[in-house]
């Protein structure tokens, strides 16, 4: 009865008004916005869950929102709008599918290079590469790179995955200054020239195979090395190394020939 007595004049100091004898709890109605909040909250109280002081409780802090990586999303898309080049058939590299390459001048500084993990400065050249977007479906985002760290990027990963081969396949490249241009050009070139040096080196590659299924390759081509290796019969891993010199590529080589053998490999040409 005192515990009764509390809280009625408790209620009655917050604005409640008793019901006359006999009127039913829905008759009643709250005497401000503030106590139309309060029989809300009291109202989702389940019979149980603790005394009545708790309906005047605070609810509890939502927990912050988890923050994904920083991209840009463009617009929607129609499978038939914009069609794939030939270099991003998820058939052929490992199911990476990049639909565009973009560059233009950082908007701020909270983009994060997805090569170097680095910030990407505001007003610094950055290159966009166009993907589908996983948190919306039907949609696609980009994700930004410097221009060093993604030709750097390059020479590691699927052997066939998609990678920039004309300036003529970056959209706004054209609206770069000129010594930005310039600069982006001959990474283009140094690209173009290091993989040629290597295609024309690929006859003297030295593959070894594992009983386990695997293989491992090797090619020198002047200062750099080729390293190949996955299961027989599927689409390789590579990794492209520039060392010193040619010296120090061979020496390389030798090292890791010599690791393979020890690890049961064979030489398979």
């Amino acid at each position: 009865e005192k515990f009764k007595a509390k809280m009625i004049k408790e209620k009655i100091s917050k604005g409640y008004a008793q019901c006359p004898s006999g009127s039913s709890a829905s008759a009643t109605a709250p005497m401000a916005g503030s106590n139309k909040q309060a029989e809300a909250k009291g109202a989702k109280r389940k019979p149980g869950d603790g005394d009545e002081a708790a309906e005047d409780e605070k609810p509890p802090a939502k927990a912050p929102k988890k923050s994904k990586a920083k991209v840009t999303p463009t617009a929607p898309v129609s499978p038939a709008a914009t069609p794939l080049n030939a270099a991003a058939s998820p058939s052929s590299n490992g199911g990476e599918v990049v639909y565009s390459w973009s560059v233009e001048y950082a908007k701020s500084n909270r983009s994060t290079c997805q090569a170097s993990k680095e910030k990407i400065d505001q007003g610094a050249v950055r290159i966009g590469k166009e993907v589908d977007n996983p948190f919306k479906p039907g949609t696609r985002m980009f994700l930004w790179h410097k221009a060093g760290a993604l030709f750097d990027q390059f020479r590691k990963g699927a052997e066939h995955k998609p990678r920039i081969k004309s300036v003529d396949e970056i959209v706004g490249f054209a609206d770069l200054e000129q010594k930005d241009r310039d600069e982006l050009e001959e990474l283009v070139a140094a690209e173009a020239a290091f993989r040629e040096g290597l295609s024309e080196a690929e006859e003297d590659t030295e593959r070894f195979e594992h009983p386990k299924g695997v293989f491992w390759s090797i090619v020198v081509a002047g200062s750099t090395t080729r390293v190949k290796w996955g299961q027989i019969g599927e689409e390789a891993v590579l990794s492209e190394k520039s060392h010193a010199d040619e010296a120090a590529a061979e020496k390389f080589k030798a090292k890791m020939v010599k690791e393979k053998i020890g690890k049961g490999y064979t030489k398979a040409n």
